[in-house]
């Protein structure tokens, strides 16, 4: 499928592809599995077993996916991005399941806070801050909620709350992602000649859910092919799964009680009100809150950013 506008994009989101990604997301949970399965044997098959590796975080849908992967190719390999910045718990569990290999960030979180900023509140938010800084005038439009042309956009309506963020005193950019995660990844794939399987969702954003439309869950386009056999689930699949096939989950989610795993000092859960991680981190790892939060300025710089 062709590169969409946004205009376009807005327009796909009201008719048929749209529809579609949510019938299938209604479809029976007996189905779905079934599906994601096809979806793995697809994309095996296109790439080769050597050729394929599954991400893994250690998260519930990345547990799902792994399980789903290995219950009919038992020896593909997983890949953690371990930034320096994950819970040590997380990482201890981690280390429990069998052909995972690590890869570690090109630049250290304290470093890019420095150097980078923050990435404030979303990483599609703190790119266009970047980019609108930097000049970029389909940035610099869609802070004030236009398109690259200068037309109200409804989608880019949505950014313009976060304009302010353009002159709080703080670098905001999505440069974490990409140094601690992405591009250790990345190379990882280069190296090894692997695709990646990913545990993404589409309702798990607007973004994800475009992605789907335009290429659904196996794409071999361009220059890197990837897979996203969870792509139609929900959250009650995930843990319906879980469940009836006793998958132990990371004790960040049994003991910790978060929603979610991740870095324990990541801004974007704080730019929507969750204070599970640093919390967690500041009564479990105080020394690790101290040197980030209070050393290397992280609270003082979320202070600034959240203009409450």
């Amino acid at each position: 499928m062709a590169e969409m506008n946004d205009a376009e994009i807005i327009a796909e989101l009201k008719r048929e592809p749209a529809a579609e990604l949510r019938r299938l997301q209604k479809k029976p949970y007996e189905w779905k599995v079934e599906h994601a399965l096809d979806v793995i044997r697809e994309f095996v098959e296109h790439e080769g077993e050597n050729g394929v590796y599954v991400s893994f975080s250690g998260g519930k849908d990345s547990l799902v996916l792994l399980h789903l992967v290995r219950s009919i190719y038992p020896d593909v390999p997983a890949v953690f991005a371990n930034t320096g910045m994950e819970f040590p718990e997380q990482v201890k569990f981690v280390r429990t399941f069998p052909n995972v290999t690590e890869v570690y960030p090109i630049k250290h979180f304290p470093k890019i806070l420095k150097e980078d900023g923050i990435v404030f509140p979303s990483k599609e938010v703190a790119m266009y801050i970047k980019a609108a800084k930097g000049g970029a005038t389909y940035a610099v439009n869609g802070l004030k909620g236009l398109d690259k042309d200068g037309k109200g956009n409804r989608y880019k309506a949505r950014f313009k709350k976060w304009a302010y963020l353009m002159d709080c005193g703080v670098k905001i950019s999505p440069d974490c992602f990409e140094l601690m995660k992405e591009r250790p990844m990345r190379d990882y794939e280069k190296m090894n000649g692997k695709s990646p399987i990913i545990g993404t969702r589409a309702e798990e954003s607007f973004r994800r859910a475009v992605g789907w439309m335009k290429s659904g869950c196996n794409s071999f386009a361009g220059n890197r092919a990837k897979s996203t056999p969870l792509s139609l689930w929900v959250e009650s699949d995930v843990l319906r799964y879980i469940d009836e096939n006793g998958i132990k989950l990371s004790p960040m989610y049994t003991d910790g009680g978060m929603k979610r795993t991740g870095c324990m000092f990541c801004p974007v859960p704080i730019a929507h009100g969750d204070y599970k991680n640093i919390e967690y981190a500041r009564v479990r790892h105080p020394k690790l809150y101290e040197t980030i939060m209070i050393k290397h300025g992280l609270k003082a710089m979320l202070d600034k950013a959240k203009n409450d």
